[in-house]
């Protein structure tokens, strides 16, 4: 059986690595074009036979992508079918002991390849498309490190747990914000009723987000990013971030029959807010946790 060509990826593994998350905007915060803004893994860290379900999250300026298409690709991928899919299940597979530190702990590697353009996609008839696609252009690359552990009673990393997204307005009123979670099993469900209750916030207003969050290890700092398609973070990464509304925007279209992914595309005062919250950094470390809303801007009156 004919394997995928996987030499672009390993001649690009450096690149990949260092253009992750390169935004056009220097801070990181505003997207202004299609960009993968995180890699989720269910669970982060596994045991040989476990399954883990990996998400690619991609967006641009107009919000969340909806229905691209990826492969993935995992350590001896010359050896494997790649998995295609925004959302794909895996089995952890045998790990040489060599792999293994003193902790009893390896890193097993995925990466994935997304389309930009879903016409790439519409005569895929077998690896020769596959191998196409990922040679041309129109593809991002990005990288996840799953934590392999073949020790079953040690603590083990896990992503952050989110239990509040709160807005504070100058009045000290506070609203509870609806968010999906990505460590939700009904993940896309969720997504669905953020989109239908979004947060309605005045042009020009500043608020605050408080993200209220935990780590699954004791000591484990957690880090934040805050990223939108538009308005001012202050280029701060807290779990309490200060966000100046943009500009409200004419806007005749959009009717209401319109499926709420594709009128939050095309309502250009309708913004999503992504929430990226990763563990501390330290080896062996690497949950992450991405939450989505989404902020109605309305005009001054």
């Amino acid at each position: 059986m004919k394997r995928i060509n996987t030499s672009l990826i390993i001649a690009l593994l450096p690149l990949v690595i260092a253009c992750f998350e390169e935004f056009d905007d220097p801070t990181q915060a505003v997207l202004k074009k299609t960009e993968i803004i995180g890699i989720t893994l269910n669970p982060p860290e596994a045991s040989p036979g476990d399954t883990v379900t990996a998400t690619v999250h991609v967006a641009d300026g107009l919000g969340k992508r909806p229905a691209l298409s990826a492969i993935w690709m995992t350590d001896g991928t010359d050896s494997l079918i790649p998995l295609l899919g925004q959302t794909v299940q895996f089995v952890v597979p045998s790990i040489p002991d060599d792999a293994y530190n003193e902790h009893g702990m390896a890193a097993y590697m995925i990466s994935v390849a997304v389309a930009k353009d879903n016409r790439l996609l519409e005569n895929l008839g077998g690896i020769d498309d596959i191998d196409a696609i990922l040679n041309s252009n129109d593809v991002l690359f990005g990288m996840r490190t799953l934590t392999v552990s073949r020790t079953p009673n040690a603590p083990r990393t896990n992503n952050p747990t989110l239990s509040r997204l709160a807005l504070h307005r100058a009045d000290d009123t506070i609203v509870d914000i609806i968010a999906a979670v990505s460590t939700a099993p009904d993940f896309e469900a969720q997504r669905q009723i953020a989109m239908a209750s979004p947060l309605t916030i005045t042009e020009d207003e500043e608020v605050h987000f408080q993200a209220v969050s935990s780590a699954a290890l004791p000591g484990n700092t957690l880090r934040y990013q805050w990223i939108s398609t538009a308005g001012d973070f202050k280029s701060r990464r807290e779990a309490i971030e200060p966000w100046i509304a943009p500009e409200y925007k004419e806007y005749t279209g959009g009717a209401p029959a319109d499926p709420l992914n594709l009128q939050a595309r095309k309502d250009p005062n309708i913004h999503p807010v992504f929430l990226l919250i990763r563990d501390d950094g330290e080896p062996w470390h690497l949950g992450l946790t991405i939450a989505e809303f989404y902020v109605r801007v309305v005009p001054a009156p």
